[in-house]
């Protein structure tokens, strides 16, 4: 098995030079737990990495690499795992629907990390890459070699033989060939207004099938984190045969049901209760046949923070998250469990944060001046210490998560709070700004906040207060999750609040830029943007040269700062994951997008008691 480590910030542009190579069945008991909800856990990795290597610049003379193996710098642990067992975790919510290019969320997202692989795979077992590191085997991918041509512009993969989709009808177990990879693709180009991560595939301009086994993919210039986002969970293996029975009336089709659930991966779907819970159950005829050693994954949905706790505490859960529950219960959990003999995965920082929002394209907020009032207003602290403890971070357009890459002068940027006397004289700017807008006299505008997340609850209410102040009143409309992103969508809203992450630290940038600050990206749920934006992001995500893509970066947080399009918050802190000692091959990952597939994690049933 051949494998190169790569930190996830350099990940795709080490790949430009130097590229990895290898060689519906019966309803199943629900499980003893109740429901109520959190966001996945996560599978993840533990090595060292190559330096990096700069990647050619557009237009430089075409080149032709071939994939050539570098040795694993630290050696996977030698393990005895065992065959079979369960593990139980909670799921914070259902998924909406199945389909992920149209609704990319965490839930959505595990049902494909257990269900599918992407054309290029990330290992991410303990020992193999550190929580803020990636791995790219080729062993875990379904591609088993692949080249660059044209100094990183044109991509051959080769396809491995034999692989089977689930022998799930209408899929009945068929091969999958060149033919699925160039239909997948071509669906999450675009364009489609509204869909998840078209940003990972608005530079590709040709995908086609050279034989059976062989795909071609020509970009229109270098993209750093190309490869990185063939691996990512929300880009794994649909079924096309599935998506067009379902609708027969596009070209691209839908599987939004739960029939139409099915991969080429290591856990077949076998039972969704909505509310209640999700179950999936090893596929048989899985292409490794090493993996999966686990016989089945039970979701008991369980929403309610305090309720996943007990039920983790009480030895119902197998890893604990830590979704709707407060900072400051977390850190004592881990305080109070550890002793006890819970296990702890530490987690690096996440590149995810709170948000408040307008609908830049709709009236008062079309205006600048109104955006940037509304901005100034804003006190982000006192959020920070009613939900974190003062603990989170003040973020800025491009968070902190992002490193080196994020705004190093923070107090330089518009509307920055620094002290009381900042916030003071910031507000009585606002209010020369409403003024001048015409907006004068009380206001009352209508926040639209998802009913999913306490946190966005309780950010709205502590800016209530602080608009209040001024005449404004902000009115918190709470909506069901479809609904919120159903409008969110469409643009059909004039405030919101979100919750939102992007990956792991190291993750890099232009996953953010390109969906979610693109003119017509998939969320860009607030017409957020202009041409100067987007040129200046599409000359970041094409520069090799680090310094001078940094700059490029800066430049445009100034920019969108000043802009005052959206208003980026509280970024949460990390809490280090607890589970269980009979869980093995597990470690929680700080890329979100590929912690989802547990297709190396064992129990060990001596240790369960």
């Amino acid at each position: 098995m051949s494998k190169v480590g790569f930190p996830i910030l350099v990940l795709g542009l080490v790949l430009l030079l130097a590229i990895s190579c290898g060689g519906g069945a019966e309803p199943t008991p629900a499980p003893a737990v109740a429901p109520t909800a959190t966001s996945a856990p996560a599978p993840a990795p533990t090595t060292a990495a190559p330096t990096a290597t700069t990647a050619p610049a557009p237009g430089s003379t075409p080149t032709r690499v071939v994939a050539t193996p570098t040795p694993t710098a630290t050696p996977i642990p030698v393990v005895k795992e065992v065959r079979g067992g369960v593990l139980r975790l909670s799921q914070s919510y259902p998924p909406t629907h199945f389909d992920c290019a149209q609704e990319f969320l965490s839930s959505c997202r595990q049902v494909w990390g257990y269900m599918s692989d992407g054309l290029v795979g990330l290992d991410t077992r303990p020992g193999v890459a550190k929580v803020d590191e990636a791995v790219l085997d080729a062993s875990f991918g379904l591609a088993e070699s692949w080249e660059l041509l044209d100094g990183g512009k044109t991509y051959i993969f080769r396809l491995r033989k034999g692989v089977k989709w689930q022998n799930v009808a209408p899929m009945n177990g068929r091969e999958f060939v060149a033919d699925d990879v160039v239909w997948n693709y071509q669906r999450r180009k675009g364009p489609r207004a509204g869909w998840q991560l078209i940003g990972h595939f608005d530079s590709m301009t040709s995908v086609k099938a050279i034989d059976k086994y062989t795909v071609e993919i020509k970009l229109e210039a270098p993209l750093a984190p190309f490869l990185t986002y063939l691996g990512w969970v929300g880009n794994f293996m649909n079924p096309k045969e599935a998506a067009l029975l379902e609708d027969p009336s596009t070209e691209w089709g839908s599987h939004k049901r739960k029939e139409s659930a099915i991969g080429v991966g290591p856990f077949v779907l076998k039972e969704f209760v909505r509310d209640g819970h999700m179950i999936w159950e090893r596929h048989p005829g899985y292409w490794n046949p090493k993996y999966p050693y686990l016989d089945r994954i039970e979701r008991p949905i369980i929403i309610d923070g305090q309720t996943r706790i007990a039920a983790f505490k009480t030895r119902q859960l197998d890893i604990m998250d830590y979704t709707n529950v407060q900072a400051a219960q977390s850190r004592a959990l881990v305080k109070e469990l550890t002793p006890l003999g819970a296990l702890t995965s530490g987690v690096a920082q996440s590149v995810g944060w709170h948000w408040l929002a307008p609908n830049s394209a709709v009236k008062p907020f079309d205006d600048k001046r109104v955006r940037q009032a509304f901005r100034l207003i804003m006190d982000r602290r006192d959020f920070n210490q009613t939900e974190y403890q003062g603990t989170g971070e003040l973020w800025k357009p491009l968070p902190n998560g992002f490193g080196h890459w994020s705004y190093p002068q923070p107090e330089k940027l518009f509307g920055w709070e620094v002290d009381d006397a900042t916030v003071a004289k910031n507000r009585e700017k606002a209010k020369a700004l409403l003024a001048a807008a015409g907006l004068t006299g009380p206001q009352k505008f209508e926040f639209m906040i998802n009913a999913r997340y306490t946190a966005n609850q309780n950010q709205v209410q502590v800016y209530q207060q602080q608009f209040r102040a001024l005449g404004i009143e902000l009115v918190m409309k709470i909506v069901e999750t479809a609904v919120w992103f159903e409008r969110v969508g469409t643009h059909d809203f004039v405030l919101s609040a979100g919750t939102s992450s992007v990956g792991g630290a190291g993750v890099d940038p232009d996953e953010y830029l390109s969906n979610w600050w693109l003119i017509g990206a998939g969320r860009n749920y607030g017409n957020w943007g202009d041409q100067h934006s987007d040129e200046l992001i599409r000359a970041a995500r094409w520069e090799s040269d680090t310094k001078k893509r940094e700059a490029l970066l800066w430049e445009w947080q100034e920019y969108v700062a000043e802009q005052a399009w959206a208003w980026p918050q509280v970024g949460s802190e990390s809490t280090p994951q607890l589970f269980w000692p009979w869980v093995n091959g597990y470690q929680a990952h700080s890329l979100q997008q590929n912690d989802y597939t547990f297709r190396h994690t064992w129990i060990d049933p001596k240790l369960r008691k």
